[in-house]
């Protein structure tokens, strides 16, 4: 607890404050806001009812990049089977770890009375506490403990007209803001949270969920020589190998020449950078290669093991992070993952898109640009952002898929850690909040800024028929270039604003649900086209 007035520290249970003679509020006497432990570390949680006058001391005063861990403490240890006691001993020990490497990282427990009005963890009562908290805390990350069961994710109606009826993510978290990603408004990247998500499910053992901490707490040397991975399906391999020279001096592996049964043996057990540009399906546990009409199960959970490292994942695939409806590490390559040496993994919810030569579109941006900034030393938080700063600068007019995919792509783990963290070069002094991306912040803002309230005009669509001839030419292009979807009848959009139609070819029936997007003008000149990963 700090006094008001001036800031100093006070002791518990004193009425004036023994630097400035200021009375301490009666209701404050007998509170304690932070625990310490032999070595001097403050573990603090927003547990007092007066937090905002008494952390604004502590905000000043702390020495790190600050952070708040967010959970529903007693709903995550009903999960766990465990004691309230037991999971918080853990998240303190890193808390310590992280305020030892330039993280001084903060508690709300969403159950907390005094923090929030009801025990919730929806969307819009953690969004908020944490818009209260930031008011004074100033928090660069957030990282959020739990499934959808503990704390919500945002979920909107999806506006891409394909096969999802939602799009969901954390987003709300990094910009604070609840209104969907179509309906218009600005971002700023210079002012969002880096937001990650530890997911858990009903009848996970406490020490599987830990096994993440831990996992990192010992990552220690485990990156100072950095091995890379990638596996495409071959139909995409061009692109892929565009985005993946960055990160290794070998073309990426293609599915189906690799499968789960020969994955094994291509990935190096020191490996700690994996780049996945693969299919994927929201009803199996699999990621799919490609190549023609074939569809071979290129990667699952259980590949994972393979790896001995500690290791940074981008994946491409549709619902390539998929871990809600309680899916366990059995159903889950993220959960997988997470228990088992991941630090950060970026994947998408739903049904992400791209292209198969470059300069790539959409999913190929976020992922390729998240891996190259990880290899460089940035905190995942950070190169999520990069990611999506990338997919705005190199996108024009942003039309329904890049809005989708601004809005899917969420980052899994301690949003914090970066290749550096907890070794002499670590991210404090390479990722310095004042002078992000090594500019000047406040460049940076008009450089990162985000106009969308346009976006929801141009991207308005309607449901029309096109003239017959262009029809038809649309028609015979698509089903020439794409087998999936070979006679299926698409939907045609005119895009509002534009000179843009769209026509959806979907077919449900094939292992993954294959959707192709043709862009094209009144002319039928084709503008773009995308397909499902």
């Amino acid at each position: 607890m700090f006094c008001e007035e001036c800031g100093a520290e006070l002791e518990p249970g004193v009425r004036f404050c023994e630097n400035c003679g200021t009375p301490v509020p009666e209701e404050n006497q007998t509170q304690v806001s932070n625990s310490h432990d032999s070595d001097g570390f403050s573990f603090c949680d927003f547990s007092d009812s007066n937090w905002a006058s008494n952390y604004k001391s502590y905000s000043q005063k702390g020495s790190g990049e600050k952070g708040i861990i967010v959970t529903r403490l007693n709903a995550l240890c009903d999960q766990l089977s465990c004691s309230k006691d037991s999971l918080l001993e853990i998240i303190k020990s890193y808390s310590a770890y992280c305020a030892l490497h330039g993280v001084d990282y903060s508690f709300l427990d969403m159950e907390n009375q005094r923090v929030v009005s009801a025990s919730s963890g929806s969307v819009e009562n953690v969004t908020d506490a944490i818009k209260k908290i930031q008011a004074v805390f100033k928090a660069k990350y957030l990282f959020i403990l739990g499934n959808e069961n503990i704390i919500r994710v945002s979920e909107w109606k999806n506006e891409s007209y394909d096969s999802d009826q939602t799009v969901t993510s954390d987003l709300s978290y990094q910009t604070l803001n609840l209104v969907s990603p179509w309906d218009g408004h600005n971002y700023v990247f210079a002012d969002v949270i880096r937001v990650g998500r530890l997911p858990s499910y009903h009848g996970e053992s406490i020490e599987q969920f830990t096994s993440y901490f831990k996992n990192v707490m010992n990552a220690k040397g485990s990156f100072s020589n950095l091995t890379t991975y990638g596996l495409s399906a071959k139909v995409w391999k061009n692109e892929s190998d565009y985005e993946y020279k960055s990160l290794g001096s070998s073309p990426t592996d293609s599915a189906p020449t690799v499968t789960i049964n020969t994955v094994d043996n291509r990935i190096s057990p020191q490996t700690n950078i994996l780049f996945f540009n693969l299919h994927g399906s929201e009803n199996t546990k699999f990621w799919y290669g490609q190549e023609g009409d074939v569809y071979p199960e290129a990667f699952e959970p259980k590949n994972i093991n393979t790896i001995n490292n500690p290791f940074f994942l981008g994946v491409e695939a549709c619902y390539g992070a998929k871990f809600t409806g309680n899916q366990s590490e059995e159903d889950s390559i993220v959960i997988k993952a997470m228990q088992n040496g991941c630090v950060a993994f970026l994947g998408s919810s739903k049904i992400a898109y791209g292209t198969s030569n470059p300069p790539g579109c959409c999913a190929d941006l976020v992922i390729g640009e998240f891996l190259k900034q990880i290899m460089k030393g940035k905190s995942a938080g950070d190169a999520h952002v990069l990611g999506l700063k990338r997919l705005v600068e190199e996108t024009e007019n942003f039309d329904d898929a890049e809005i989708k995919t601004f809005a899917e792509f969420g980052l899994f783990g301690d949003p914090a850690q970066s290749i550096n963290f907890g070794s002499e070069k670590n991210n404090k002094s390479a990722d310095n909040s004042k002078s992000f991306f090594g500019k000047n912040i406040d460049t940076v803002s008009q450089r990162l800024h985000v106009n969308i309230p346009d976006i929801r005009t141009a991207i308005k669509m309607r449901l029309v028929q096109v003239d017959e001839k262009i029809n038809t030419l649309i028609n015979e292009y698509t089903y020439q270039k794409y087998a999936a979807v070979r006679g299926i009848k698409p939907a045609t959009y005119k895009i509002e604003g534009r000179d843009m139609y769209q026509s959806i070819y979907q077919n449900p029936d094939s292992k993954i649900c294959k959707t192709v997007k043709i862009y094209y003008d009144k002319n039928g000149k084709i503008k773009k086209e995308l397909e499902s990963k």
